[in-house]
């Protein structure tokens, strides 16, 4: 999922995003990416963001992602999504019994706190599970030192949001909902791989609001490359009524007799 910022730092309403997927294993996925990064010129970027929650496997691959779509290195902001670090600082401060629920609750608070709004609040949050984890000696509390470690960079808040860019990753839980959960997940629901991986860029292209370059490119026999190009106000509405169809009344709904 990529997507244009504004000057807000919220995605701009005039530009479409962009949405595609695959069936394919995580290079796959990545050799993707990388295209359109490419493609789409991220190099000329003012700052180009990655958000992404604490998985391993992607990470590992930002530094040949950045490379490969000659992306310089001041440009590139690598950011762990927050809205997954808070609830695991929770998870991992709460199996504890030597703090009982409402403590627990306390620090928590006071930890995501930190880390969004103090400068330190990261040197505050490894500050803390270096104290529990004396005191408990609880591998949960050690695994969760580890990973602040090794994220550190990534969980600076302050910065970001000082220069009006995004830290959470809503923007693509909403896409993963709205293009594969919904249409490939349904009860019933079955096809071959390469049906659903078909089927898959086409939803993808239509919840974007971008049917109209594929049906283009059907018809001339020609790929249209994507574009983050003003475009009129009856796209971006056309965009806005496709995801609008995902939040239709479900049949359950529908019987609910009226207040």
């Amino acid at each position: 999922m990529i997507d244009i910022l504004d000057a807000q730092g919220q995605p701009d309403r005039l530009r479409l995003p962009l949405y595609d997927g695959l069936i394919g294993d995580a290079e796959a996925v990545w050799a993707l990416l990388i295209g359109y990064l490419r493609l789409l010129g991220a190099a000329y970027a003012a700052v180009v963001e990655c958000i992404a929650d604490g998985a391993e496997w992607m990470w590992k691959r930002v530094e040949r992602l950045r490379t490969l779509a000659e992306i310089p290195p001041s440009t590139l902001l690598e950011v762990l999504d927050c809205y997954h670090a808070s609830p695991y600082l929770y998870e991992t401060i709460a199996p504890g019994r030597s703090l009982s629920k409402a403590p627990c609750r306390a620090l928590s608070k006071r930890l995501r706190h930190a880390l969004r709004h103090q400068v330190d609040g990261v040197e505050v949050v490894m500050e803390a599970l270096h104290a529990l984890a004396t005191a408990r000696r609880g591998k949960a509390i050690t695994r969760a030192l580890r990973s602040v470690e090794v994220h550190a960079h990534r969980m600076r808040y302050v910065a970001p949001e000082a220069r009006k860019l995004s830290i959470g990753s809503g923007q693509v839980e909403s896409a993963v909902r709205r293009v594969i959960n919904l249409r490939f997940k349904a009860p019933g629901s079955f096809g071959t791989i390469t049906t659903v991986s078909g089927l898959m860029h086409l939803r993808a292209a239509l919840k974007a609001g971008r049917w109209d370059d594929v049906m283009i490119g059907v018809l001339t026999d020609t790929w249209q490359a994507p574009s983050f190009a003003l475009v009129s106000t009856t796209a971006t509405h056309q965009s806005a009524a496709a995801q609008a169809y995902d939040r239709r009344p479900t049949s359950l709904e529908s019987r609910q007799p009226a207040a």
